[in-house]
């Protein structure tokens, strides 16, 4: 489904100093925008959870995972939480694991759970990449992910209007190499389309925000 978020972002022009006082100004626009995302989007947190920071909960019509913190399910045993951990497994259902929980001294195992979120795949899951969340465990859209969006839209739209060098750099990178490298082919592209070297690219002047928080539902 279509969803529509909303980012803060901020262009920043190079410092002008004032003759009579001369003091450094930094002009600034700063804009909100509402982005919209038409296809399936995943932006990793660079984790991988384990069977211990999932279970899986079926309902009448759809199946859910829930996110849990093992530590919190209230087991503090010590031969409670190593036969706790012998019974978790890829797929477990949260409401067994609960009441194992329960049977181990656990008294109320469901403040243990951080998010649920639909579950899309059949099956029982194995490891699980998340989505990047922020401190709260809310989803949302780093800026540095939409400020490389964007970057490659206008890359893009400039290689469309630069057809002639765009095709000469690519035979020049082919002419030049054994083993062509499409990295090599993508710099020259940004080198020409945004300025010679990180100092001067004009890409620089842009920063994006992080989005809001994005819902689950």
């Amino acid at each position: 489904s279509r969803r529509t978020y909303t980012r803060r972002t901020e262009f920043t022009g190079m410092d002008c100093r004032s003759r009579r006082c001369g003091m450094t100004e930094r002009m600034t626009d700063t804009r909100t925008w509402s982005i919209e995302v038409l296809s399936p989007l995943h932006i990793g947190s660079g984790d991988l959870m384990s069977p211990l920071d999932y279970a899986v909960m079926t309902g009448d019509s759809a199946r859910t995972v829930v996110v849990y913190d093992f530590a919190s399910l209230g087991v503090t045993d010590a031969t409670g939480v190593e036969q706790l951990l012998r019974y978790v497994k890829p797929g477990t259902e949260w409401s067994a694991l609960v009441q194992r929980a329960k049977e181990l001294g656990a008294p109320n195992p469901h403040s243990a759970v951080r998010y649920i979120i639909p579950m899309l795949t059949q099956g029982a899951p194995e490891d699980i990449l998340p989505f990047v969340r922020n401190c709260d465990d809310q989803a949302y859209v780093p800026g540095s992910s939409l400020k490389g969006a964007i970057r490659t839209a206008l890359l893009y739209g400039w290689a469309l209007d630069n057809e002639q060098f765009f095709r000469q750099l690519v035979l020049d990178t082919l002419n030049q190499r054994w083993k062509p490298d499409r990295k090599e082919v993508a710099r020259g592209l940004e080198r020409r389309a945004f300025g010679k070297d990180p100092n001067h690219d004009v890409m620089r002047a842009l920063r994006v925000g992080d989005s809001d928080p994005v819902p689950t539902e």
